[in-house]
């Protein structure tokens, strides 16, 4: 999803806010990396909605499997 331009030009303006509020963000998070093969993102592709990120759709996915 596109940033609309006054948000963009905002946080342009507004660095030091922005890094501040991403590193309040980030705290108490652990951050992971993770590499797949493309057969497997073709398959998740058809799983998830196109306006969703890989990262928001495994969010959900695990989100989904530790509620149950």
């Amino acid at each position: 999803m596109k940033k609309p331009k006054s948000q963009t030009e905002w946080q342009q303006r507004n660095k030091d806010k922005v890094n501040k509020y991403g590193a309040k963000y980030r705290e108490g998070k652990i951050r992971i990396g993770l590499t797949i093969d493309n057969e497997l993102a073709e398959k998740i592709l058809k799983i998830k909605h196109p306006e969703q990120s890989y990262a928001a759709w495994l969010r959900q996915l695990i989100d989904e499997k530790l509620a149950n």
